[in-house]
């Protein structure tokens, strides 16, 4: 185990880090046996499924780099500005990069993309993490991203561990099991716990609420790609 997986580890488990993870673990278990997950491995995952979910992720990766890029400015120490400022640009880049060659390797157009309208559930966490990051604290802020950004390497170690016979899942995979993806989210963690051990018993209990909320997005997200949501109207 390389020492960015085992600080991830230890993150689930000691801090205020543990503390988040422990409260989310009900959350975490029914997203790794959700049918959209379990189905990248057995590759019963339909295509047409897996390239509905990019597009919406694509979607929602361009406003959560936004919120990431907000909260970098309002971050209290030089060295989170720096984190964030770098995570946005990562997540407006690499991952949109990731999308169309996913997309495209799957044979979808590549105006599926740019001509893409978000999801009822899509718009909803949007909507959730933008109200945070744009007109809440820092910490309230962070609370409403750090789920996306923590799930999704533990979700990465997961599956890479049981690999994909898709090579465009595999590819997906493989992104967030990268270590450079797993010591980002790591470094986030720390100032995550540098922050909740100075936090009030209020701001504690509302910023755990909001991390909490954003993680069932999170099961609501895939759970809407798996059902090919549209508007009913």
């Amino acid at each position: 185990m390389s020492d960015a997986k085992q600080q991830l580890e230890h993150a689930r488990s000691a801090g205020w880090s543990g503390r988040l993870w422990a409260e989310i673990t009900p959350i975490y278990d029914a997203i790794l046996e959700h049918p959209f997950i379990t189905g990248l491995v057995t590759g019963d995952l339909e295509v047409e499924t897996f390239r509905h979910y990019i597009v919406q992720d694509e979607l929602y990766i361009r406003e959560y780099a936004r919120a990431i890029a907000i909260l970098a400015a309002k971050a209290p120490t030089w060295k989170a500005t720096q984190l964030f400022t770098e995570h946005a640009t990562s997540a407006a880049q690499y991952e949109s990069d990731l999308h169309e060659s996913v997309v495209a390797e799957l044979g979808g157009r590549a105006t599926m993309l740019t001509d893409a309208r978000p999801t009822p559930t899509s718009l909803a966490y949007i909507s959730f993490i933008r109200g945070h990051a744009f007109g809440s604290s820092f910490v309230d802020g962070l609370a409403s991203i750090l789920p996306c950004f923590w799930i999704y390497a533990e979700v990465g170690q997961y599956l890479g561990a049981k690999g994909s016979q898709n090579s465009a899942y595999q590819k997906w995979i493989d992104s967030y099991d990268d270590p450079q993806y797993v010591n980002a989210v790591v470094a986030a963690l720390e100032v995550t716990n540098e922050l909740g051990a100075e936090l009030g018993a209020t701001d504690e209990s509302r910023a755990r609420d909001i991390f909490a909320t954003a993680s069932k997005y999170e099961w609501l997200f895939w759970d809407a790609a798996f059902r090919r949501e549209t508007w009913a109207l």
